[in-house]
């Protein structure tokens, strides 16, 4: 006999706005991907003004305002949407660096992912099954193939499930997804969106909006608001990590030495100034509009969008502003001297000084430059892991291969060190713990030979 209950039951979600799924969207872009996005969006949205010169204040145009009752567009929107403030502490009054674009190959999809891998903390079986997906997955972000047929003796169809849901948490969101409505779904917020691309997936495809209106139950405004987050999914996650054409960059951030400290700044030349349209603000007043729900709910549906891309473009420059600050503070003698005097940092330090999750961390410095005294680099390279010493004290994994570079060359060549011992002299004369495996993994990438091949190679 079945038997139905009714039970209370608390439970904490996470549920992103879409302000906050926009701004999570936008911090992965740097700045000529942001550019091109703001040109998009302004082709598209009436309500988007873009400022082409310093307007000044004649009497004639304060004449002008007089005539219209001012809005308060804050306290329009105060009970819908979270509100970010605007501050201009990252903008530089004076003149950036003049730098002309540098050519540079871009970053492979597969090196970005075992970047991100790295800098995490997994057991190392779960670690080897990730990899293991990262190296099947094709050039859009899937899998090249079903798990089912990925499973070998040495990775189980369990392991490669779980291995599968973390890697889909990287950054771009959804990657590893076995088909385009997984990936979309698992970037899919809030609920109803969710809902609408597992329910009416047939009737999205087929654009059947009508259709996906009455299988869902939904109002007209639910259904603009799903067009408009729809916009904001990326299908193919992989493809603009592809290597198949030259990329030029340009830097996202200076970082200019004055005295003793060092000055961050945005660039933001070229980025289109942005204003909403006070002729539609004062239309959504007009009370002829109000009496005509479609051009109402029109005109609201594009200013929410509009404001929406303002607040999530002014919360992406306090981001990059605040973790730029926090590399620097990390890495002074890298910045100033270059990448080969690097210190540990790992993305949970930036992450815990800013107040963000390790995501955003990764998002905001995914394919971004930085010019620093010494030259222009990734920002993403900024990151490099530990390995803790006797004392306590992180040392760098590039400061290891060295000594290990250095013990080999000091070693007798009739007699040269086995893994062993080098494991021993790192932990006497340098006072480094690790495992043998890793001095073996470390001797390998810096293509350094087994001791039975030096010493043959000595005869």
């Amino acid at each position: 006999m079945v038997r139905h209950k009714v039970e209370t039951r608390l439970e904490q979600k996470i549920i992103l706005t879409p302000t906050l799924q926009q701004a999570i969207k936008l911090l992965q872009f740097n700045r000529i991907e942001l550019i091109d996005l703001i040109k998009r969006e302004i082709e598209q949205n009436p309500v988007l003004e873009e400022i082409y010169n310093e307007e000044t204040e004649t009497t004639e145009n304060i004449k002008k305002e007089k005539e219209f009752e001012p809005i308060d567009f804050e306290s329009f929107f105060e009970n819908l949407y979270e509100q970010v403030p605007i501050s201009k502490e990252y903008l530089s009054s004076e003149e950036e660096p003049n730098i002309e674009n540098v050519p540079c190959p871009s970053m492979g999809l597969q090196d970005y992912l075992l970047w991100q891998l790295s800098l995490m903390e997994f057991p190392e079986d779960i670690k080897d099954s990730i990899e293991y997906l990262i190296n099947n997955l094709n050039e859009d972000g899937y899998l090249s193939e079903p798990i089912e047929k990925l499973v070998s003796e040495k990775y189980n169809f369990e392991m490669l499930e779980r291995a599968k849901k973390i890697l889909m948490n990287f950054d771009p969101l959804g990657i590893g997804a076995e088909s385009v409505k997984e990936c979309l779904i698992y970037q899919a917020q809030p609920q109803i969106l969710k809902e609408a691309l597992e329910k009416g997936w047939d009737e999205i495809l087929h654009k059947d909006y009508e259709g996906l209106k009455r299988k869902l139950n939904l109002s007209n405004e639910e259904i603009l608001s799903i067009l408009n987050a729809l916009r904001y999914l990326d299908p193919f996650p992989g493809r603009r990590y592809s290597k198949s054409s030259t990329i030029y960059v340009e830097p996202d951030v200076f970082v200019i030495k004055k005295g003793k400290s060092f000055e961050v700044s945005i660039n933001e030349d070229g980025l289109p100034k942005l204003r909403l349209s006070k002729f539609y603000l004062r239309l959504l007043r007009d009370p002829k509009i109000k009496e005509d729900q479609y051009a109402k709910g029109y005109i609201e549906a594009k200013v929410q969008s509009a404001f929406w891309l303002l607040k999530a473009i002014e919360q992406r420059k306090k981001t990059l502003f605040a973790v730029t600050r926090g590399i620097v503070k990390h890495q002074e003698e890298a910045i100033e001297k270059g990448l080969k005097f690097l210190k540990p940092l790992l993305l949970k330090d930036i992450a815990n000084e800013v107040g963000v999750h390790e995501s955003t961390v990764s998002r905001i410095v995914s394919n971004k430059y930085m010019l620093t005294p010494a030259g222009i680099s990734l920002m993403r390279d900024f990151f490099i892991t530990g390995i803790k010493t006797v004392s306590g004290e992180l040392e760098s994994v590039e400061e290891i291969k060295r000594a290990i570079l250095e013990i080999v060359e000091k070693e007798n060549k009739q007699k040269p060190f086995n893994d062993n011992q080098i494991l021993e002299i790192l932990h006497r004369n340098y006072r480094i713990f690790l495992a043998r495996r890793t001095v073996a993994k470390y001797r390998e990438e810096l293509n350094i030979p087994c001791y039975k091949e030096r010493k043959r190679s000595e005869k």
